[in-house]
């Protein structure tokens, strides 16, 4: 099952072409994330992702649960709806859908993300 979601990213990550061939009017992309695990030690994750046009257009953002084995939180489509809109800045929460192992009858992870995604164009 892991494997499988190994494979899953790695085939995302080929694939996914840079973000100035597919937005050529952005500049720079900057997402802000705050969450919170879900699990028994309680983590939180405050980080700031900035993208350059020649990155790759996948924004793939880790739970912030160690224990989850899911790939993260996918924020293209996020993303995406921000420009197509043609604003500077959107935001949104995302709860985690994955398991926290790959045991039978794992518990769901649920940690929670808040992002504020910030575009730049040129």
């Amino acid at each position: 099952m892991k494997r499988d979601k190994y494979y899953l990213k790695h085939s995302m990550e080929y694939y996914a072409r840079c973000i100035r061939d597919v937005y050529p009017n952005v500049g720079c992309i900057s997402i802000k994330v705050h969450g919170e695990a879900s699990s028994f030690e309680h983590s939180i994750m405050d980080n700031e992702y900035k993208y350059a046009p020649s990155d790759k257009n996948l924004f793939l953002i880790p739970c912030p649960n160690r224990e989850c084995n899911g790939i993260g939180f996918n924020l293209t489509s996020e993303v995406w709806n921000v420009i197509r809109n043609g604003v500077e800045r959107g935001s949104g929460e995302m709860m985690c859908k994955e398991a926290e192992s790959d045991k039978l009858g794992a518990c769901a992870c649920l940690s929670e993300i808040k992002y504020v995604i910030s575009v730049e164009y040129l």
